[in-house]
């Protein structure tokens, strides 16, 4: 099993907290096997097998137990007295009725240490904050970055492992059950596996949850989103595209479905920001994948796409770094990405090749009508290129995405 230290590293540091520890992210980005491999750092650690619990629960195995009070009974049982040396890690705690009750009990009693995952953003956000009071801690679980990629692969940074990337993304099975084999050899299978990814998300995490009338509107929406990452969209245009297509879905249904594809963490809505105005601009954002790969299912790879591309990966790894990010406008001009973290600011350019003086003026120009003093950047497949102009630094995209300064993945404390 490939290790992910940024991520043991990050909830180690919460270990022996009164906080429950939540990790949170899609389907199949590596929660499950985050918690083994915490589990075995425990044990390295002098930590007793008889002192950690690992409960599957989307496991018919542990259907008994899939209610609040079972669950309760049942840790109890395993664990016979208060002891945070103790540690239970409940994977897919959403499919237990109530779990917020049990999870609360064996906080409030200092009974063990506790560590769920889940993959429904919404379930967190508002189930724990509401009974828990905010004594938790959520740790974001991404799918592989550009440099876990590689490092998985045992292979080094550059245009080549970045273009597999793009095309088959960061999601841990298909390295678990062999990438080669499954993206080169046999791309069927790979495709059919991120495919049964894609529907499992779709049917479990929002189908049967948000009880929807119209299934294949969500993959039809997912389809459009795929086939126009980096344009700005609103509701009504895709209300509007869905007529030309012969269906018919109200503005606010759109808006809705949209809200359930991001609580189950498949998109990302990212809103546009006035940067002179210094005000969000609601009307309009742009969409962003979760993981590339499902683009891969949903739509054919064609390369001539590839800077809407580059602008998702460049946004998820901005998110994995800790920035909340927004699009910028400028004037009448559009600034890829607003990028702020902890007081700090930064304003993104992302480029697939600056070939000509026009073509590179035009990217930084845009940076260079902002006048304030925060960093910013152009990021291009550009292997050789100036480095900058006008304090504008320019960087060869896949040397930034692998440098990953500033990891571990972030988190949002809301500790009391």
């Amino acid at each position: 099993m490939n290790d992910r230290p940024q991520y043991i590293e990050k909830i180690q540091s919460w270990m022996g907290q009164p906080v429950i520890k939540v990790l949170s992210g899609m389907r199949r980005s590596g929660k499950s096997c985050l918690l083994e491999l915490l589990g075995q750092e425990l044990l390295s650690q002098g930590r007793r097998a008889d002192q950690l619990l690992i409960l599957n629960m989307e496991s018919l195995e542990l259907a008994e137990i899939a209610t609040a009070e079972s669950l309760y009974r049942y840790v109890k049982s395993r664990f016979p007295q208060a002891d945070l040396r103790q540690t239970l890690m409940v994977d897919e705690v959403q499919e237990v009725e109530g779990w917020e009750r049990c999870i609360n009990s064996l906080l409030a009693e200092a009974w063990c240490d506790l560590v769920v995952t889940g993959s429904n953003a919404n379930l967190f956000s508002a189930g724990l904050a509401t009974l828990l009071a905010g004594r938790h801690v959520v740790i974001p679980v991404y799918p592989l970055s550009f440099r876990e990629f590689c490092d998985f692969r045992a292979t080094g940074p550059g245009e080549e492992a970045l273009l597999l990337y793009l095309r088959w993304g960061g999601l841990p099975g298909l390295h678990r059950l062999g990438f080669d084999r499954m993206t080169k050899e046999s791309p069927d299978l790979g495709r059919d596996y991120l495919g049964a990814i894609l529907d499992t998300v779709v049917l479990k995490d929002i189908v049967e949850r948000h009880k929807v009338r119209d299934p294949a509107f969500l993959t039809l929406l997912l389809r459009f989103a795929a086939g126009n990452l980096g344009n700005l969209f609103s509701a009504k245009s895709i209300a509007d595209w869905l007529k030309s297509e012969h269906r018919s879905l109200s503005v606010e249904t759109v808006q809705n479905y949209v809200q359930y594809l991001a609580e189950a963490q498949l998109l990302y809505p990212v809103q546009r920001y006035d940067i002179r105005g210094k005000a969000v601009l609601a009307y309009q954002e742009k969409l962003f994948l979760a993981d590339l790969g499902l683009r891969h299912v949903l739509i054919p790879w064609r390369i001539d796409d590839i800077g809407g591309m580059l602008e998702n990966v460049v946004y998820l790894e901005l998110i994995r770094r800790s920035w909340r990010v927004s699009v910028g406008k400028s004037g009448d001009r559009e600034v890829d990405f607003v990028a702020e973290r902890n007081g700090e600011l930064q304003y993104i350019q992302v480029a697939y090749l600056l070939p000509s003086p026009e073509t590179s003026k035009r990217e930084f120009s845009v940076l260079e009508d902002i006048r304030d003093h925060h960093p910013k950047l152009v990021l291009s497949l550009d292997r050789f290129n100036s480095g900058g102009r006008n304090g504008i630094k320019q960087y060869y995209l896949p040397d930034w995405l692998y440098s990953s300064p500033d990891f571990p993945a972030g988190s949002t404390a809301m500790d009391t």
